[in-house]
């Protein structure tokens, strides 16, 4: 059994769903192969793959959790932070040193019972320290010098209830910065400010924890970005990661100008004098690598500039052309289909001379390169997003099954083969289909021909004259949305009656 030593476990299942290319296609469960539930849809496999893994405990890493973390220079990125108990004492004083080139984020906040606190926090690079004793509110600024330069500064802040007598007591805070005071203040406190209160108070580091992020008298301050060490309270030293009670998101300090995560698009972050520079993976560009190449569409003839590991970007080509920006002209006597690229597939599309309203017949020979792809062969079908009304015929490859779909207006039915087809090198597998009125019928090879009906009293299939081979488009968004996965088939011959598809006829013979 896994366990993890100090952490808990998340199952993190992936799912990949075959939704059949139709957003109407109903529900999918388990099972060994395409069945059919009742008269209308299609069952498939969900295919899954789990993995588990370990959401350690504060102060633990490792694969499953293992490992004390050793962190000597916490370094905080804006999420992060660290938080410390606040003992009892006649005095609250935390000493640490920071560095940090963000204009702004929280230093410390610390909080005492009875709606007592101090703060400490950056506003455009400049020094901001803020305490109350429970009745007023103080707030001192600085408004000269700026301490985001990436050097360490010594930072002291203090809280101190003063002698004297009765329920009404006075309150002193302070800050030093590198051993200089820089601002201090006294207030009244309504009550009595025992700083020797059992439940004691708590010290954050550089941010809160999310549970407080609401409470917090100064909320609107985003965390800090930065490296902190050298923790001492109440003049006693603490390691500032070992013995903090609770934390998130902390790493060891190294790259100081690296740590707000600058760069976009997973880019990789240098740093090189207290500057940060962005590495651009191939396809973008930018100081923060924030634009795509394929912004100012480098593509010719209209063709769909995508973001492309390998090259940096990919120019999907219009029938007809080919070359790195679709520059050159190609005659294509078979035409073969790719994977999808960014969400986009290859597709050829072809003007049919007639209607198909009552009746149309189609046979076509194909060869996939690999059974294990779901994708789209032959698709006629209305314009715009399609609905559960939608007309349209469709014709899918689902992992060596053929299934045929179409919607008349009163909803989708689907016939498909009772076995996937055999695997073959040489041959391609031909393919008939037909409709007339309601009923359509499906022949594959030596499969044996499957016919339906679909559901309702509508006879027409009201669609655009346009065969679709390979995936559909539209004025807006596709048609179809194919499934990111395989889609590699090359198709020989499609024909109508003996006829090349440019030549379909719409008067068929039923098989």
């Amino acid at each position: 059994m896994f366990e993890c030593n100090r952490g808990r476990w998340v199952d993190g299942t992936l799912m990949f769903l075959p939704s059949l290319l139709h957003p109407d296609l109903g529900p999918q469960t388990t099972n060994q192969g395409p069945t059919e539930t009742d008269g209308s849809d299609v069952v498939l496999n969900d295919y899954t793959t789990s993995m588990v893994v370990c959401m350690c405990k504060f102060g633990w890493e490792g694969p499953v959790c293992e490992e004390p973390a050793g962190i000597r220079e916490p370094a905080f990125t804006g999420q992060s932070y660290l938080s410390h108990r606040l003992y009892n004492g006649s005095e609250v004083r935390v000493e640490v040193l920071a560095r940090t080139l963000a204009p702004t984020g929280l230093i410390l906040y610390a909080s005492l019972p009875g709606d007592k606190y101090l703060s400490l926090f950056l506003q455009e690079g400049l020094l901001q320290f803020q305490f109350s004793c429970g009745l007023q509110t103080m707030l001192f600024s600085e408004v000269q010098m700026n301490v985001n330069n990436g050097y360490h500064m010594s930072v002291l802040v203090q809280l101190v209830l003063l002698p004297g007598a009765g329920d009404t007591r006075r309150c002193h805070a302070s800050l030093r910065i590198n051993n200089t005071l820089v601002m201090s203040g006294e207030q009244i406190s309504a009550v009595t400010l025992s700083l020797e209160d059992p439940s004691g108070g708590m010290l954050h580091l550089a941010g809160v924890p999310p549970h407080l992020a609401q409470d917090l008298v100064i909320s609107r301050i985003v965390g800090f970005t930065g490296c902190m060490k050298g923790l001492k309270v109440s003049n006693r030293s603490r390691h500032i990661f070992k013995d903090a009670v609770d934390g998130q998101g902390v790493s060891e300090c190294s790259s100081l100008a690296c740590l707000s995560n600058p760069c976009y698009s997973a880019a990789t972050c240098v740093e090189y004098r207290d500057h940060w520079h962005c590495l651009c993976p191939s396809g973008y560009v930018g100081v923060r690598c924030e634009q795509s190449v394929c912004s100012n569409n480098p593509c010719m003839f209209g063709a769909t500039c995508v973001v492309f590991t390998a090259s940096g970007f990919l120019c999907l080509c219009p029938l007809g052309k080919h070359g790195v920006y679709c520059e050159h002209d190609v005659d294509v006597a078979q035409p073969q289909f790719w994977s999808s690229v960014g969400g986009l597939s290859s597709y050829a599309a072809y003007q049919l001379p007639g209607t198909i309203h009552n009746s149309l017949e189609l046979k076509l020979r194909f060869s996939p390169t690999t059974m294990d792809q779901i994708a789209l062969l032959v698709f006629v079908g209305q314009e715009g997003v399609h609905t559960a009304q939608s007309d349209h015929l469709a014709l899918s490859f689902i992992k060596g099954y053929l299934v045929l779909t179409w919607n008349l207006g009163s909803g989708p039915r689907r016939i498909f083969t009772p076995r996937p087809v055999t695997p073959r090198a040489n041959r391609p597998h031909t393919v008939r289909l037909g409709r007339v009125g309601q009923t359509a019928w499906l022949l594959v090879d030596n499969l044996g021909n499957v016919s339906g009906r679909s559901p309702g009293r509508l006879s027409q299939l009201n669609t655009r004259s346009v065969l679709y081979l390979g995936q559909s488009v539209g004025q807006g968004p596709a048609l179809l949305r194919l499934p990111t996965q395989s889609h590699d088939i090359n198709i020989a011959l499609i024909t109508c009656r003996r006829t090349r598809v440019g030549q379909l006829l719409s008067t068929p013979s039923r098989p």
